[in-house]
């Protein structure tokens, strides 16, 4: 059994595919997979652990005696409806936040703490607390509705953004980038069945991530 917990935003559209496919080719294979918000730091119940999180230029990782292997990267954009653009007024400043409704992953952009960077300088600002949930998708669904700014992967809101179902926030500023990363303890001989299915997992992620570009959207 190979033993995985991943976000749940890469869970749906890129790990269940994968699985998928794999099983198609190796049928006796089975797999456990948890879909959370996890810290990495406990992971020795699985195989692998797939995480998200914001980074930016001079962002420090805590410690983490794992193996980190880096997968994906996308922008972040902070964004939010017409509709609270209208009740609310538009933000200017990031300091203008602490004013604003504000939906958050705690795992993902540092909780309520987002970086911004304007001519070359970097800037930490706290938020106010509005939403907080560790499910990307969520966050978008409240946001369309007008509950608030969120601070999401471009790929996952262009096609909201398209359809002005939301609007950029802030574009001054230059936002973090969204990674997605590959966890796994340092073994001196991995088993197998793992070996092979990370070797596929990886090769497949920037596969399926070109369709997705092509496709413009998750």
């Amino acid at each position: 059994m190979i033993r995985i917990a991943s976000t749940p935003l890469f869970a749906k559209y890129f790990l269940s595919r994968i699985i998928g496919e794999y099983l198609s080719v190796h049928p006796n294979v089975s797999f456990q997979i948890t879909e959370t918000a996890f810290d990495v730091d406990h992971v020795e119940a699985v195989d692998f652990a797939i995480k998200a999180s914001a980074v930016y230029d001079g962002f420090l990782e805590k410690d983490c005696l794992l193996v980190k292997r880096p997968i994906l990267k996308y922008p972040l954009m902070a964004c939010c409806s017409p509709k609270y653009v209208e009740n609310h007024s538009m933000p200017f400043e990031p300091a203008d936040l602490l004013s604003h409704n504000c939906l958050f992953a705690s795992t993902l952009v540092g909780g309520n703490k987002w970086v911004f960077e304007r001519q070359g300088e970097m800037e930490t600002f706290e938020i106010s607390a509005t939403v907080e949930v560790e499910d990307s998708e969520f966050i978008r669904t409240v946001a369309i509705e007008g509950g608030g700014i969120a601070y999401l992967p471009v790929d996952l809101i262009k096609g909201d953004l398209d359809a002005g179902r939301l609007v950029p926030v802030l574009t001054d500023h230059m936002n973090s980038d969204f990674e997605f990363s590959l966890y796994y303890r340092p073994r001196k001989q991995m088993p197998s069945r793992c070996v092979n299915f990370k070797d596929y997992l990886l090769r497949r992620v920037q596969e399926i991530a070109e369709e997705v570009r092509y496709n413009q959207s998750f």
